[in-house]
């Protein structure tokens, strides 16, 4: 069980990762369901999600602090969930997500003739954005690589051959030219190899 006052006024440190993944497992519709009410202080939410999480995802309950619960709160105002700050919140880094998907295709395996190169496929993001790629849930590389077609492809080397399972992910990163903020995109499909 997660000790919901643990961690709440830290200083974060946290994936890039992090807000899509935390939206992916289902953080935005957990706030929508505990703001019953007109408003509620964001120390009280951030105590209700950990308590309610810490049931289903120890991992997330444990990380969520007010820096990251300020980010994920920024993608749901973005989003037109109906909740916003009503206050400032403090000021976070993390990436502003967007309401736009990633790339519609991500594929992943190993090299044949370099087996801890693995290479990954996935389509290509809109003009002005970059690939984040994710290895098993951790930032890995930033591709700026040019598209064969309408698919990128590039490689993520020294992955250990274990046969474990691992994923590859893959999001679209950019920066807004007005403000300077970096968004991220949703994840594409988890590719998953071993």
């Amino acid at each position: 069980m997660v000790d919901i006052y643990a961690n709440i006024g830290a200083p974060t440190i946290a994936s890039r990762g992090f807000v899509p993944l935390a939206v992916e497992a289902g953080i935005a519709n957990t706030i929508k369901s505990l703001i019953s009410g007109l408003a509620l202080d964001a120390r009280s939410l951030l105590l209700e999600i950990k308590s309610v999480l810490s049931a289903d995802n120890e991992p997330l309950a444990a990380a969520l602090n007010m820096d990251n619960l300020a980010a994920i709160i920024a993608y749901m105002e973005l989003s037109g969930t109906g909740i916003m700050a009503a206050s400032g919140l403090p000021v976070t880094r993390l990436p502003v997500l967007l309401d736009e998907d990633g790339p519609a295709v991500v594929s992943a395996g190993r090299d044949g003739g370099e087996p801890t190169q693995v290479n990954i496929g996935y389509s290509a993001p809109p003009d002005g954005y970059t690939a984040e790629i994710y290895l098993d849930g951790v930032f890995a590389k930033r591709s700026d690589l040019a598209p064969t077609g309408e698919t990128v492809f590039d490689i993520v080397p020294g992955v250990p051959v274990d046969g474990l399972p691992h994923t590859i992910r893959v999001l679209f990163s950019t920066v807004d030219g007005e403000t300077g903020e970096e968004q991220q995109t949703r994840f594409g499909p988890v590719a998953a190899f071993t």
